[in-house]
Order: C-alpha cells, then sequence, then structure tokens
C-alpha cells in the first residue's frame, strides 16, 4: 500500500510538470516595448506609422487580446510591417489564427493590387510569417535580413 502511495505521488508530479511545462509562459514586456526594439533594429528612412484602432479590430480577432501594436512602413515603396499581439492566458491559438488569416489576406492583397507596381517586395508577403513566444504572438512583412534582425530583437528583449 505504501509503495502504491508512492508511485500514485509520483505520477501525479510527473503530471503537474507536463503540464507546467506545456502552459506558454506569458510575456511581463509590452507590446510597446517590444516594439521599441523591433523598430529599432529595422530603421526605414521614412519611418513607421502605427496602425488605428479601427484598422486592428476591422482586421484581427480583438477577443483574447490584452495589448497589441502593429505598425507599417510609411514610403509608398516598402511593404515593412510589423505587428506584436498579447494575448491572454489561454487564448494564443485565437491570437495567432487571426494574425495568420491577416497575413494570408495582406498577401492576397498585394497581389491582385500591387504585385505589378512593387514586384520587389513580393519575397516580404511570400515570406511573412507569425511566431509565438509564450503568449506574445508577432508576424513580420520584412525583407530576410529584416526578418532575422527583428526576430533577434524581439527575442533579446523577451529575454532581458
Amino acid at each position: 500500500m505504501k509503495n502504491m502511495t508512492m508511485l500514485f505521488a509520483v505520477l501525479i508530479l510527473i503530471c503537474l510538470s507536463a503540464v507546467s511545462c506545456s502552459t506558454p509562459k506569458a510575456t511581463d514586456k509590452s507590446a510597446a516595448a517590444l516594439m521599441e526594439a523591433t523598430v529599432g533594429a529595422v530603421p526605414l528612412d521614412a519611418g513607421y506609422y502605427a496602425v488605428s484602432d479601427a484598422y486592428f479590430n476591422y482586421y484581427f480577432a480583438s477577443d483574447g487580446v490584452l495589448e497589441w501594436s502593429v505598425v507599417r512602413s510609411k514610403s509608398q515603396s516598402s511593404e515593412n510591417e510589423i505587428g506584436i499581439v498579447i494575448a491572454e492566458p489561454g487564448r494564443v491559438g485565437e491570437v495567432e489564427r487571426s494574425c495568420r488569416e491577416y497575413l494570408e489576406e495582406q498577401r492576397r492583397a498585394y497581389l491582385e493590387a500591387k504585385a505589378a507596381y512593387t514586384p520587389e517586395e513580393y519575397e516580404k508577403y511570400r515570406d511573412a510569417e507569425v511566431l509565438v513566444y509564450g503568449n506574445c504572438v508577432v508576424y513580420f512583412i520584412l525583407g530576410t535580413e529584416e526578418r532575422a534582425a527583428a526576430i533577434s530583437a524581439v527575442e533579446s528583449c523577451l529575454s532581458n
């Protein structure tokens, strides 16, 4: 009986550790702080502008979002866009899906309306990606080197 109790206790500890390992770690960084670090790593001569609440709420499912920051290039010749969304605990999957759907919609819009005018920007849409760090969901419409710098900036900011 004592061995059975000990075995049961060990199994409970294993289950609890598995659950704690699979739960994404919540970030203590704000979307604004993460965006500041990211934009600093991917500067543009023309700069970036922050999208409005109306824009965000139109394109993204805002349920499950604690805070967000999305910036786009001010230049007509650059399609750079960076999005950082902090999700509520347990809602990361929904927020990630919303970001993926947004990127797909932006790809279609680019191919339909802009590809003929800015073919050099195609790779940004083709390679656009969504990454998840705990409850922080980020997406990038950036060139290869810019995206690598942005990812590095986000990871560095989250680890400090």
